[in-house]
């Protein structure tokens, strides 16, 4: 409120900036996007009424500022530490990752959950958790896993969105105690449960959806995607080192016009050497444009429509008043380079060179 009233300087400001409204589907052009602290409190066409004399001025003369990228499906925790994987996201304009961290529960327990969690915290980027559904069965693996306990502390973490994907989906329609009983806990909480329904459909997939699976990202084909589009199910395309499935659904998907509010796309893990060579989300909307996505449906299905999916709208996913003051700047939304990466109201790359030092988590 003193921001807005003057009475409080900016402590970084966008001037001369095209700006991606993922609100409105606009490019609104000579706007001025004012911050405080590690939020945006302003947004709008210049004006030199208003008393907003910023500490630090960015010229965004020649730039679009589109909202720091959001992948919403990933795993941090197979190829490198949160930190260094935060790192090179962030370069590639990636500010939000939303993970699970299976590998570290898998062996290790609520131990492995805890320490994760204290690596995500010294993160560059802004990482939020979900707690994973493990084991998956119990009578044919030896992980530790979460015992119901362990997973209802986890799920009240602040930090925490919801539960990982429901790898399991034919145990839990079977009638198994452990899914059943961890997906009744997190929906009582408030809290999100992600699917993963590879291979069901018809009647199957609309038992796990009453069940409390709320997205998926598993399809590989347009007809799987169609299904869960229209079935209410958050529908995410996974573009990434383990699968690269947008060529087989998204020209589908826009030669019948089909909406795409409620899909977003996603990486489900890059291979640290792919992160290197193409990209992270940067490279993905490369690709949905290069089908054919307009670039405003694309900078959406990776930033504003996820934020809504994980009920994140006031934080992240958009450049307005009150959010995160998390920002992309590229001078083409065709070719989609990444020049200028701002998180949490500092600049955190800058010409393609990172700028955040790398913190200890001793």
């Amino acid at each position: 409120m003193e921001a807005s009233s003057g009475k409080l300087k900016p402590s970084l400001t966008i001037q001369n900036v095209n700006l991606v409204n993922v609100y409105s589907g606009e490019i609104l052009e000579n706007v001025e996007i004012h911050m405080v602290g590690d939020r945006v409190f302003h947004v709008d066409h210049a004006d030199s009424s208003l008393p907003l004399k910023a500490e630090k001025v960015l010229d965004g003369k020649g730039f679009y500022a589109l909202p720091g990228l959001i992948d919403s499906h990933t795993h941090i925790d197979v190829y490198a530490t949160p930190i260094e994987y935060g790192f090179q996201a962030l370069l590639h304009g990636t500010t939000t990752l939303i993970t699970e961290p299976d590998e570290f529960v898998s062996a290790l327990g609520f131990k492995g959950l805890k320490f994760f969690r204290k690596l995500v915290r010294a993160s560059p980027a802004r990482i939020y958790l979900l707690v994973p559904v493990i084991p998956l069965d119990r009578r044919l693996e030896g992980s530790v896993g979460l015992n119901l306990k362990e997973t209802s502390e986890a799920l009240d973490w602040k930090e925490v969105l919801g539960l990982g994907e429901v790898a399991a989906w034919s145990r839990l329609l079977a009638g198994d105690n452990h899914p059943l009983n961890v997906i009744k806990l997190a929906l009582k909480k408030g809290k999100l449960v992600e699917g993963h329904t590879a291979g069901a459909k018809g009647f199957k997939l609309s038992a796990c959806v009453s069940a409390g699976l709320s997205s998926c990202h598993e399809s590989i084909s347009f007809e799987q995607a169609l299904e869960r589009i229209r079935k209410g199910v958050f529908t995410m395309l996974r573009e990434g080192s383990i699968r690269r499935d947008l060529a087989q659904i998204i020209p589908q998907l826009l030669s019948k016009k089909i909406s795409l509010e409620n899909v977003a796309l996603v990486s489900d893990s890059m291979y640290p050497d792919d992160l290197e060579e193409k990209g992270h989300m940067d490279w993905i909307i490369r690709q949905a444009l290069e089908l054919g996505v307009d670039p405003i449906k694309a900078v959406q299905m990776a930033t504003l429509n996820p934020a809504r999916h994980f009920h994140l709208e006031m934080e992240v996913g958009g450049i307005a008043p009150a959010r995160y003051a998390d920002i992309v700047l590229t001078r083409s939304l065709e070719n989609f380079k990444v020049e200028t990466v701002i998180c949490g109201g500092k600049v955190a790359v800058k010409e393609g060179k990172l700028l955040v030092e790398r913190p200890s988590i001793a």
